[in-house]
């Protein structure tokens, strides 16, 4: 489990992963001229396919590494269609997995129906 954050310094946001959000914006408050706030705070076990999906969807916005020019609206909107692609990424997974064992068990269904056959052939 880890947290994707927004946190915005000046006209900034930087979208990143950590363990502690506070901790971040402590260390952020630090060394930027501007002080910082979080925008965007969601958890979530696959921080880091979410903080690519939104960098990927703000790269118009990106003025380098995490760093957007981008309203907190726009970093939140991203985030949204983050989680969905997640939701939908591990829907497919799941599909593909019964898929997967549906084709494994009609396999065997399939082999054995043919030892069988083949037992008959030697057995005549």
């Amino acid at each position: 489990m880890g947290w994707v954050y927004g946190i915005q310094s000046g006209p900034f946001i930087k979208v990143g992963v950590g363990n502690s959000i506070q901790a971040r914006l402590r260390t952020m408050n630090l060394y930027n001229p501007h002080p910082c706030k979080v925008v965007l705070r969601r958890q979530c076990d696959e921080p880091y396919f979410v903080e690519k999906r939104i960098h990927e969807l703000l790269k118009l916005h990106s003025i380098g590494r995490e760093w957007f020019a981008a309203t907190a609206l726009q970093v939140r909107e991203a985030a949204k269609i983050a989680f969905k692609d997640l939701v939908a990424k591990r829907y497919a997974q799941i599909k593909w997995e019964k898929e997967s064992a549906e084709r494994a068990e009609r396999r065997a269904v399939e082999k054995a129906a043919n030892l069988g056959t083949e037992r008959g052939k030697t057995a005549s």
